[in-house]
């Protein structure tokens, strides 16, 4: 059995006007209905305006759905972290899903912040994908929670 190329892409941007909670349900949707259609799968984090996104398909599918979200004018700034093939997905099961941290999520503890990925979903942390590098995402995560 020929199997297309999947990779992982990840990126970062700035909402252009901060979306309300109906507009960010409204992106969601469509994101998974997209993403169901075309077996794309993954992650978005979304705090005070800005987005980090995981990303996880065909090769070509992700990098046309990627150049499509460069174009989209609600957000700014676009700026792709990593692309890279895998083997295995990490969020196979996942249309898109979705975190948006309160503070009460991100505690102060001991003047640092709580490890932000205590909080995610454990699919990330268990995953048993070996192309997948958590101490990168780990390192991802834990930046943008904090800049953003």
């Amino acid at each position: 059995m020929n199997r297309e190329p999947i990779i992982k892409l990840v990126y970062c941007s700035r909402a252009s006007e901060l979306p309300s909670p109906m507009q960010l349900d409204e992106l969601l949707g469509t994101a998974r209905s997209f993403n169901a259609a075309h077996n794309v799968s993954g992650v978005l984090l979304y705090k005070d305006g800005s987005f980090f996104q995981y990303l996880e398909g065909e090769r070509e599918v992700v990098e046309a759905l990627f150049e499509r979200i460069k174009r989209d004018k609600r957000h700014y700034a676009v700026r792709l972290l990593l692309s890279n093939p895998i083997n295995e997905r990490v969020f196979n099961n996942w249309q898109m899903g979705f975190y948006e941290p309160s503070m009460d999520a991100i505690k102060l503890t001991d003047s640092c912040y709580a490890d932000p990925l205590q909080t995610l979903d454990k699919k990330l942390i268990d995953s048993t994908n070996v192309d997948f590098n958590i101490e990168t995402a780990h390192k991802l995560i834990s930046t943008f929670l904090l800049y953003a």
